[in-house]
């Protein structure tokens, strides 16, 4: 019913009221009858396009001055937005509640409610906000709220530029502007780290649900999952093109986006999330783990049961949903043994294992690292369309400059006016005069009609009053005249 109101306060007067007629008292009208009649009524419309439109007698009769500055009344329909943090009626940035909170905690409501991190308000992103305010403190395009001064570090080392150096402003914008997300390898490695995976459920197109391996990351911005087991889910893929990077500048690119369903192999939690589609993520662990020592307690439903041996990861969760699955369950195994971590998903198993190493010498590392690709492409972009400095004007490029600086001036209602210009050619234009008396001559004919006659000498008549022309009573050397005929809109 909300939609089959939205959609009735859009349509014109007379779709409306064939509508509204159509409809049983008895019973609510559907979304889907909705539809079904505004296709029809669109295969009508297009049918009628190219013919005439039968206007009232009224219509053909000449509007008087007064009713033409008369403007008709127009309708808009508005919504009121409410406080997407205490529900209030004002504006989030207005709201009390949100300002006692810290910039983390008003960034994380601003996200969720899928608000523009510069203006707050809702229907857009911040790339496209058209608002001319940014931040008070720093000038970028963030609210204010959403600024966080962050203390400079003193002992920074000479080796690490400051450019690599993320600031709080940056992230906030690249959550928009680009995910990040980093798998790196390390070639130095002292022990073997295991890292929060799962097993869990994905949904499919078709309502099925596939096992599916991922990494639970708190250092990343974004829900990733690899092109392969995206392409099997046979869900909808949505285009996009947008740079992913981290540690070291390394790069690549997600193309499409997914909307999915992941539910828990081991209880009922279930969440839909979005997933940037890259073509590979990692294997996890990077060596098998030898556990036969750990003591596992066997009541405990492991989430990842092969939480030891290397396997493809094919989903990254982000901290999008991390802190929402961890919850206060915690259990040591032993001294330099990981932790066990309980989690909406179920108990996973996390930490560094006390006297292994890992034969392939490397690690897998995750990072969220802000991003300027998208300053550095625009920076590319004004480079190629600067405009190289002006050529010198031509004699006659120069004579037409001359004249609109000599001749231009503002009227009393602001519009600009200047004269036409004419050069030393207007001699070859011809004889005007007699190709203007010629075609007025055939006005004169056309005025059988005393009413055509009447109605173009009442219109020459305003024009002459308003200023718009005057008459000439010499021939003019200097000048052209133009052929005149009326054009009559019976409308």
């Amino acid at each position: 019913m909300i939609l089959v109101n939205v959609v009735a306060k859009r349509l014109d007067k007379e779709t409306l009221k064939q509508w509204e007629s159509q409809l049983s008292q008895e019973e609510l009208p559907s979304y889907i009858e909705m539809m079904d009649y505004l296709r029809e009524r669109t295969r009508i419309l297009q049918k009628m396009t190219g013919y005439a439109e039968q206007r009232p007698s009224s219509a053909l009769k000449p509007r008087t001055k007064s009713e033409q500055k008369i403007q008709p009344a127009r309708n808009f329909v508005q919504t009121k937005e409410s406080c997407y943090c205490c529900n209030g009626d004002h504006l989030i940035y207005k709201c009390g509640q949100f300002k006692e909170l810290n910039v983390s905690s008003r960034y994380a409501k601003v996200k969720q409610a899928g608000l523009c991190f510069n203006c707050l308000r809702h229907g857009h992103r911040t790339l496209d906000c058209n608002s001319d305010k940014t931040c008070k403190s720093c000038k970028r395009k963030h609210h204010s709220l959403l600024h966080e001064e962050k203390p400079v570090p003193v002992n920074q080392s000479d080796n690490q530029p400051t450019e690599q150096t993320p600031k709080s402003d940056d992230c906030q914008e690249a959550a928009v502007q680009s995910g990040s997300v980093n798998c790196a390898t390390s070639l130095m490695m002292t022990q073997q780290v295991l890292l929060s995976t799962a097993e869990i459920l994905v949904t499919e197109a078709g309502n099925i649900s596939f096992p599916c391996r991922v990494l639970l990351d708190s250092g990343s911005d974004s829900n990733l999952i690899s092109e392969p087991f995206a392409k099997r889910l046979k869900l909808t893929l949505v285009k996009i093109n947008m740079p992913i990077s981290g540690l070291n500048n390394t790069e690549t690119q997600a193309k499409y986006k997914i909307s999915t369903k992941i539910s828990s192999r081991v209880n009922s939690f279930s969440a839909i999330l979005e997933f940037l589609v890259v073509p590979t993520i990692t294997n996890l662990p990077t060596a098998k783990v030898d556990i036969r020592s750990w003591s596992l307690p066997a009541s405990l439903a492991l989430v990842d049961p092969s939480f030891y041996v290397p396997k493809e990861i094919q989903m990254i969760i982000g901290a999008e949903l991390f802190f929402d699955l961890v919850k206060n369950g915690r259990m040591k195994l032993a001294a330099g043994s990981p932790m066990l971590v309980e989690t909406n998903l179920g108990w996973i198993v996390s930490g560094p294992v006390k006297g292994q190493w890992s034969s392939r010498k490397g690690g897998v590392c995750q990072l969220n690292l802000c991003e300027e690709q998208i300053n550095h492409t625009l920076a590319r972009f004004w480079e190629l369309e600067t405009v190289q400095e002006a050529s010198p004007f031509t004699p006659e490029e120069q004579a037409i400059e001359n004249h609109f600086v000599e001749t231009h001036s503002r009227d009393d209602i602001g519009r600009y006016t200047v004269r036409l210009p004419f050069n030393k050619n207007k001699g070859q234009l011809g004889d005007s005069l007699e190709t203007a008396r010629s075609r007025f001559n055939r006005l004169l004919r056309s005025f059988v009609d005393t009413n055509k006659q009447i109605r173009y000498t009442e219109f020459m008549t305003e024009n002459q009053t308003l200023g718009h022309m005057v008459e000439v009573f010499d021939n003019p050397k200097d000048g052209y005249f133009l052929p005149h005929h009326a054009v009559y809109k019976e409308s």
